[in-house]
Formats: C-alpha cells, sequence, structure tokens
C-alpha cells in the first residue's frame, strides 16, 4: 500500500502558531482557538482511548500549559 502526503503553505499559519524556534507551546490565545472543531481535530491528531475515556497527548507542553489547557477544559465543561 502507497500513499503520498503533502505539506501545504496555507498550513504554515497554524504551525507559527504552535511552535517558536522550533518548540512547541500553547498560543497566549487559545481560549478563542480551541473551539468544539478544533478540539474533535485535536482528538483526532493527538489522543488516544481508553477504558475510561479519552487522553490528549500533552508530554510536549510544560506544566503550567497543561494547566491552563485543564482550565479551558473545566471552565466550558468538557472534562
Amino acid at each position: 500500500m502507497v500513499f503520498n502526503t503533502y505539506s501545504l503553505p496555507c498550513f504554515n499559519y497554524y504551525y507559527d502558531l504552535f511552535y517558536i524556534d522550533g518548540k512547541k507551546l500553547i498560543p497566549r490565545d487559545i481560549d478563542q482557538l480551541l473551539t468544539p472543531q478544533a478540539l474533535a481535530y485535536w482528538l483526532m491528531d493527538d489522543a488516544y482511548k481508553h477504558s475510561s475515556g479519552v487522553s490528549i497527548c500533552t508530554e510536549s507542553y510544560t506544566e503550567h500549559e497543561v494547566w491552563i489547557l485543564e482550565s479551558i477544559f473545566l471552565k466550558r465543561n468538557l472534562i
């Protein structure tokens, strides 16, 4: 089986939001960026299912960044 992937310049906007000097980070305006549709994409891309639910892979973020994400999820009743 063979498939091709593409790197399109229109996605550079999103790369630039989440990477500074090659380091992945949470943007300051993540609260506005994290829409239900964005969360669905994130879950499909970087999460896994287990017996008690779903876990999002956040190992590359700092503890403070994970806390920011958690507070947004709690505020929006997502967890």
